[in-house]
């Protein structure tokens, strides 16, 4: 993907301190994820080097640092020092469906970076097709 099809805001691609204050937060989540994977090393450390300002939706500012987290593994880079802010931990389980079957599977194939977080959201949470 060429950078001029990126999603991007007036000052450059959008980063990950971007994301929760987006009027469709969801949409810049996911362009996130498309962004950070068409990037270079040097833009990648630029997207994630700061950290999120606390939004109302703590379970969304969690993901995102779970993002970050598990895009830094899969790019074999190191997350930045803040995803691991205990802010981005919740104190109860956010579950992507309520259904507690659903939830036993939820639970054996979230990510660990979702997980570790009390996310589970599965598998595929950072899947784009």
């Amino acid at each position: 993907m060429a950078v001029s099809t990126f999603f991007k805001k007036d000052s450059g691609i959008l980063s990950a301190c971007d994301i929760a204050s987006h009027e469709d937060k969801w949409l810049a989540w996911s362009q996130f994820i498309d962004n950070f994977r068409a990037s270079g090393a040097a833009t990648r450390q630029n997207i994630i080097a700061r950290e999120p300002p606390a939004s109302s939706d703590a379970a969304f500012d969690a993901r995102i640092a779970a993002t970050v987290d598990a895009l830094c593994r899969e790019a074999k880079m190191p997350a930045p020092p803040w995803v691991h802010a205990a802010r981005f931990t919740l104190a109860q389980p956010y579950w992507a469906y309520k259904n507690p079957a659903a939830q036993e599977y939820l639970r054996q194939t979230s990510l660990p970076e979702f997980a570790a977080r009390n996310l589970f959201c599965g598998a595929r949470v950072l899947s784009r097709v």
